[in-house]
């Protein structure tokens, strides 16, 4: 079957980032320590509650580091208003997806490898605590977006719906036949956002994506901080408006290095 042109150009680009981090950050990439499971798993369950707080700060949600504590811990938050009830939503449905690719990450640990029912299962878990709220509906967590998306603050525009499907397929497909475990987990996260696949969500189920390819290829879990914000965006646009994975790849680079 003949490829459409989209994804004979997600392709090329694909193994050019590829070729781009792999050499030009060859040495940074080579001086990263690899951990055993043991120690992974233990790093990334302490920080659990500082990675739910800065994920979901990142995506817009009026949170505290208290309020997160609490809703973790099973606590009932003051002001139970709407707003209050979406946020306790939201860090209740992160804080399960993170579990959930904790348990992921035991099982694939040094082989690990996604499937469109994997990335469906991280977001299900991101949402189903709001699903079950009533805040939103069952429906929208079925398949990918069917909704042209435009993202705030950004010129970048993410593909039409009608081409989700194929780009995802070909995402799926692209990644898992990828050789170096560093790359695979940056270039997971940047077109799992470029793809844009759902209508919400994207940022926090990529970056989930991301620590999932890192840690179970023996590499510590990563936060992107609130601070850090700002960069992390401009990192991201700077290869979608203009094709320069570099700032992307070395921004994720520095916190493994951390």
């Amino acid at each position: 079957m003949k490829k459409n042109a989209w994804i004979i150009r997600q392709e090329e680009e694909l193994m050019a980032f590829s070729e781009i981090i792999g050499g030009v950050l060859k040495e940074e990439i080579n001086a990263i320590k690899k951990h055993p499971l043991e120690k992974i798993l233990e790093m990334a369950v302490a920080r659990k509650k500082y990675d739910v707080y800065h994920s979901t700060t990142i995506e817009g949600y009026s949170i505290t580091p208290e309020e997160v504590e609490a809703v973790i811990l099973g606590k009932s938050l003051k002001d139970e208003g709407f707003e209050k009830l979406r946020n306790k939503m939201a860090i209740l449905g992160h804080a399960q997806a993170f579990d959930y690719v904790l348990k992921c990450i035991k099982k694939d640990f040094k082989r690990p490898k996604i499937t469109d029912e994997f990335i469906a299962d991280i977001y299900f878990q991101l949402f189903k605590p709001s699903v079950d709220a009533k805040i939103i509906d069952r429906f929208d967590l079925l398949g990918y977006r069917r909704i042209k998306v435009y993202l705030r603050g950004s010129r970048y525009v993410p593909p039409s719906f009608e081409k989700v499907p194929d780009l995802m397929d070909n995402f799926i497909l692209s990644l898992n036949k990828m050789g170096d475990s560093l790359v695979k987990a940056i270039l997971s996260h940047y077109y799992f956002v470029t793809i844009h696949p759902y209508q919400d969500g994207n940022g926090r189920c990529g970056r989930l994506l991301m620590n999932y390819f890192l840690a179970a290829s023996g590499y510590l879990w990563i936060t992107i901080t609130a601070d850090e914000r700002e960069a992390y965006f401009r990192a991201l646009q700077a290869g979608q408006l203009d094709g320069n994975i570099l700032p992307f790849a070395k921004l994720i680079i520095s916190l493994l290095r951390k």
